[in-house]
């Protein structure tokens, strides 16, 4: 007896299906990407939060305080559940591709019942394959697009039968993206269609759109009791504003561009088929020009119908994507590309509309049936042509692109990791990344320290990302460190140490001043400097100055500090100091140089004027403590006007610094400023400061407010965030030595 044959729409959905796992398949080579580090860490907390609106919890990431996406928050607590600890990444993508699969074979269904199956088939499969929106897929943090589609697509479906259950798909749509309430009037619409009755009384409609909203309109309280809002145009923790419609449109054709043939945004030897994008271009331009043939070979009324429903549908997602889009102008697309995804939906439907049209006899037209017929067909299969060709130049294009980019990260982690493994993992690694935010890297400075602990390793290390480490040496960032510290530089795509181990400074009392049991005594003459060399054990981190006495009139010298990388004299570190009273404090550890050293072989200090004597060398380690009076640490701190810093026990003769970070979306920029005792307001041990740009240490040349409000302009206020950190300390320093410090302080800093 002969099985009975499958039925051709089974046969179509598994192809579907088929297809769009294949065309993804290349996204099980990834890694974590972007914030998926961050979203990683504290779903589970979110979830908590968001089952308790009404309470207050404590701070999360800036960005992700404005987010509200339940269900992206559950599928990647249900991911991280089924791949154990350390997380396995392909787990994460094979969800992603299973989804994207099941949206693509529901579409297909949803379709075949307005348009012939053929037409239905092609446009679901174009859906399914092409990768303008890949990185809904591709990354995990990105889901919420690929969401706003699928449940969309079972809304529609459940229109027909069950007005509660489409109303069920639509919330949760909303619940995974905000910008998925815009798909409210498409189902309402396509229900109140599909009901004959509705469309005769209006209470049956009024009871139809109660129904269907209702969920919506519960999720949208939930909504804004955890954001604090009811905005609907408070999109992924960004508020539309209507000044940024001139720059959205401005920023239409490139997203059009990247929609149709993404450009060429990598190094040749990662470019698809084709080098460039004209050819990929003209592909498309042709598709673009069949597609229209095809979609108007019906009648007059006909086509305008069809026209109307394709840009009703266009017009829902194109909206919220152009505004993604035009957030990063000087990004390439696949930043971006995943608010492309539900416009790559809305396409399919343009697409089987217009295959649909072109299987239809249209009414009286005098071009014969047979010649028409032919003309079709033929332009049906250039189209077909035409899309396959560029859907594999681009796949091949996004794909490796991505795959390079997860390559990169792997690498990166893994350098820290055989490198930690070979000096220990109980050291703080400050690495430096020329270009932290390159988006080829798909991994940016601010995530690094996250990638290397559990629960993405499975060992913990202890990386401090910095963008500029010069500028935060100056600014005595190693001194920050109390324990075992050593520089890491990324060189291709490892992080390569640049700096021995550098020991921990060791702890002392409360305002405790250490000196190094007996002292060396060297002597020297006109024609010779005095050289010392300090014991086999020293390091210069682990001092806070060196001092010298002397029983000879010295006024100036030259001190010369050598050893390796710098044993020969030309390489050697050199300055200038003043002798007062026969002696000179040498800073060490607060030295830009020299707190990168693990060793020094000699000091040798040659004075400018002729004469003999000796001179006593011995090593202090001084902790001394500056009380801070104002503003008190924790408080809020406002943009203007400039706020008074005042300190108690202000060591006599002193200058003072203020050694602060601004803390930026996880990134940390210097705000300091160096301000010579004479400019300082110091009352009884009481020293007062307002920051000034008179004293204002960085390249920029803005003044207080005025750079805390560029930067908020600038970086801050487009995402929703409205209040910064503010971290460091405020230490008194004479000769460049730290004679007093407070401990770190934190305050945060506000616009409003």
């Amino acid at each position: 007896m002969n099985a009975a044959p499958r039925s051709p729409e089974l046969r179509s959905m598994i192809a579907i299906a088929c297809m769009a796992l294949f065309a993804y398949a290349w996204t099980l080579a990834l890694y974590f990407q972007f914030d998926d580090f961050w979203l990683g860490l504290v779903s589970g907390e979110q979830i908590r939060r968001a089952m308790h609106p009404f309470e207050e919890h404590g701070p999360l990431p800036p960005l992700l305080e404005h987010l509200f996406q339940p269900i992206v928050w559950i599928w990647l607590e249900f991911d991280a559940w089924l791949s154990g600890t350390p997380f396995r990444a392909w787990v994460y993508h094979a969800t992603s591709i299973g989804v994207h699969a099941v949206t693509s074979v529901a579409l297909y269904v949803l379709l075949a019942r307005h348009v012939t199956r053929h037409a239905a088939l092609i446009a679901a499969t174009v859906f399914a394959v092409w990768p303008a929106g890949a990185q809904a897929v591709s990354w995990t943090a990105a889901r919420g697009d690929m969401l706003w589609v699928t449940f969309t697509v079972f809304a529609l479906l459940a229109a027909r039968g069950s007005a509660l259950l489409a109303g069920i798909c639509l919330a949760l749509g909303f619940a995974a993206k905000s910008s998925a309430w815009t798909s409210a009037p498409l189902v309402v619409l396509y229900a109140w269609l599909q009901r004959p009755e509705a469309r005769r009384r209006v209470v049956s409609t009024c009871r139809l759109v109660l129904v269907l909203l209702l969920p919506l309109g519960l999720v949208a309280w939930w909504r804004a009791n955890y954001l604090d809002t009811w905005s609907m145009l408070y999109i992924g923790g960004i508020q539309a504003r209507a000044d940024q419609i001139p720059v959205m449109l401005r920023a239409v054709p490139s997203a059009l561009h990247y929609l149709l043939a993404p450009k060429n945004v990598v190094p040749d030897a990662l470019a698809g088929l084709w080098n460039g994008s004209a050819l990929n271009t003209a592909l498309a331009f042709i598709a673009i020009v069949g597609l229209a043939f095809l979609f108007f070979t019906q009648g007059r009324r006909e086509r305008y119908r069809r026209a109307v429903v394709a840009l009703f549908v266009l017009a829902i997602p194109t909206v919220p994507a152009v505004f993604l889009w035009h957030l990063y102008p000087a990004a390439p697309g696949i930043y971006s590309s995943r608010a492309l995804y539900p416009v790559v939906a809305a396409a399919a439907v343009v697409v089987a509309l217009a295959f649909d049209a072109s299987e239809r006899e249209p009414e009286g037209h005098r071009v014969p049936a047979a010649v028409r017929s032919t003309r079709r067909t033929f332009v049906s299969r250039l189209v077909l042509v035409c899309i396959a060709a560029s859907t594999v130049d681009t796949t091949l294009h996004v794909a490796r692109l991505e795959i390079d980019a997860a390559r990169r990260t792997r690498h990166r982690i893994e350098s820290l990791q055989s490198h930690a493994e070979v000096v220990g993992n109980d050291i703080t690694f400050v690495v430096t990344d020329p270009e932290p935010t390159r988006f080829g890297v798909l991994m940016t400075h601010t995530q690094i320290g996250a990638a290397v602990r559990p629960p993405f390793a499975a060992s913990e290390l202890r990386v401090l990302p910095i963008e500029n480490v010069e500028s935060w040496i100056r600014n005595d960032g190693l001194a920050s460190i109390r324990g075992a510290v050593q520089l890491l530089e990324l060189r291709e795509d490892r992080f390569e140490p640049v700096t021995d181990v550098l020991p921990a400074l060791p702890a002392v009392g409360h305002d405790a001043e250490i000196e190094s049991p007996p002292t060396a005594t060297v002597s020297f003459d006109a024609k010779l400097a005095c050289t010392w060399r300090p014991p086999a054990s020293f390091a210069p981190r682990a001092w806070s100055y060196l001092r010298v006495e002397t029983d000879a009139d010295v006024g100036r010298a030259t001190v010369s500090f050598s050893g390796p990388p710098f044993a020969d004299s030309s390489r050697a570190i050199q300055r200038e100091v003043e002798f007062s009273g026969g002696s000179c404090n040498i800073a060490l550890a607060t030295d830009t140089e020299l707190a990168r050293r693990r060793s020094v072989e000699s000091v040798s200090v040659a004075p400018t004027s002729a004469g003999s004597g000796h001179m006593t060398f011995s090593l202090v380690r001084s902790i001394r403590t500056l009380e801070l009076v104002a503003p008190p640490a924790g408080s809020r701190i406002h943009f203007a006007p400039t706020p008074t810093f005042e300190v108690a026990g202000m060591p006599d003769g002193a200058d003072l610094e203020l050694r602060l970070q601004l803390v930026v979306f996880g990134a940390r920029a210097p705000m300091a400023y160096r301000v010579p005792r004479a400019d300082l307001d110091v009352r009884a041990g009481h020293a007062r400061y307002a920051p000034s740009l008179r004293h204002f240490v960085g390249e920029d040349g803005l003044a207080w407010t005025e750079a805390l409000a560029k930067i908020y302009r600038e970086i801050a206020e487009p995402y929703g965030v409205h209040e910064f950190g503010l971290v460091g300390t405020i230490v008194a320093v004479r000769s460049g030595v730290t004679l007093a410090s407070t401990p770190e302080l934190r305050w945060t800093l506000t616009a409003n």
